[in-house]
């Protein structure tokens, strides 16, 4: 697309509509579209059926990430349920609805980490779910195939699965005591039991039910491990599974924003696997998805997409213009091709 160089994102609106004409006619005529006399009504048509499918396709993919993300929810859910009767836990389900997670996720699917964003009434269903595709998320940046991020996508899936029992205590309003948070510690042992008794498991799940909360400085628990002893799908998890829960509420306490979760994390680097962190930033920018900003033109705008090594230059929905008011047209900004404008603060979000 032919770039406009404009001195403030207001220029950028106004030769937006130069902007788009001149991609139509690259488009149509990388198609075969355009003739020597210029573009005429059928190209035109043809071009509108083209940008009214692309469209359709937008919308298709936003549905079915949806009906994904709750069909997950929805298995989470029932595998809690059956929990509470003491039956056996199934993992088959849990497979093809992770591997259908990694699927998506591997076809650079940029709904599904954006429904991540809500709080829903059933924390742990969510809990688990939205920590399955966080994860997955670092272990694609890092590397893993299709089989490396399905087990890693199963094993953070089914990590808390021992947190059933210790819902009551977990969920109560008020900090915890000393004594029930240590009870609360034993989730894990908990979880591993559980999943030692599972059929259809991969056999690391196991080891990352009982690590997902110790830390790579040896200051985490159940046993205190540290470093190389700990297996990296836990140290992953255990990075996802503190991100989302500092960006989501608890009786006790209210939600970080995005950013704010990652300035924290920022803060007890030490605690993490340096990999897995600079996988995490990479993902999640500074900005992160869903995070709310005013720009240093006036917009107040929220983080559509992370630009993947430019951690600050993410892509952004206008929501505000300068002057306060919703735009005409839906407005995107990416960052990375306006270098002089740049965002200004963050801003609290309705809820907060």
């Amino acid at each position: 697309m032919k770039e406009v160089k404009a001195s403030s994102h207001r220029d950028y609106i106004r030769h937006k509509a130069i902007e788009q004409e001149t991609q139509a006619e690259r488009d149509i005529s990388a198609e075969g579209y355009s003739g020597p006399g210029g573009l005429d009504d059928t190209s035109f048509d043809v071009f509108s059926s083209k940008l009214s499918e692309k469209q359709k396709s937008t919308a298709q993919n936003e549905s079915e990430s949806s009906d994904l993300y709750h069909m997950a929810m929805a298995l989470a859910k029932e595998i809690h349920d059956r929990l509470s009767g003491n039956e056996v836990i199934k993992c088959g389900p849990v497979n093809l609805c992770v591997e259908k997670l990694v699927e998506q996720l591997l076809l650079n699917n940029s709904h599904l980490p954006v429904l991540m964003s809500g709080n829903a009434q059933d924390y742990l269903s969510s809990h688990v779910v939205n920590v399955s595709i966080l994860s997955i998320k670092i272990g694609q940046d890092i590397g893993y195939d299709k089989t490396g991020l399905t087990e890693l996508g199963i094993s953070a899936f089914l990590h808390d699965i021992g947190m059933m029992k210790y819902m009551k205590q977990a969920m109560q309003p008020g900090k915890l005591s000393s004594k029930e948070y240590r009870e609360i510690q034993n989730h894990t042992f908990m979880s591993a039991g559980i999943l030692e008794e599972a059929d259809e498991l991969p056999e690391v799940a196991v080891q990352v039910a009982l690590q997902h909360h110790e830390r790579i400085d040896g200051s985490g628990y159940p046993r205190g491990l540290r470093g190389e002893s700990l297996n990296i799908y836990s140290r992953i998890i255990h990075l996802a599974d503190t991100y989302e829960a500092l960006t989501h509420s608890r009786p006790h306490r209210d939600r970080c924003m995005p950013h704010e979760s990652v300035h924290n994390i920022l803060q007890m680097k030490h605690s993490y696997d340096y990999k897995v962190m600079k996988a995490f930033i990479n993902m999640v920018g500074v900005y992160p998805v869903g995070s709310l900003v005013r720009l240093n033109t006036g917009e107040t705008c929220r983080v559509a997409a992370i630009n993947q090594g430019h951690p600050t230059r993410p892509v952004l929905h206008v929501l505000l213009n300068s002057d306060y008011k919703k735009p005409d047209e839906q407005n995107i900004i990416n960052l990375l091709n306006y270098p002089i404008i740049h965002i200004k603060e963050c801003l609290k979000q309705s809820g907060d």
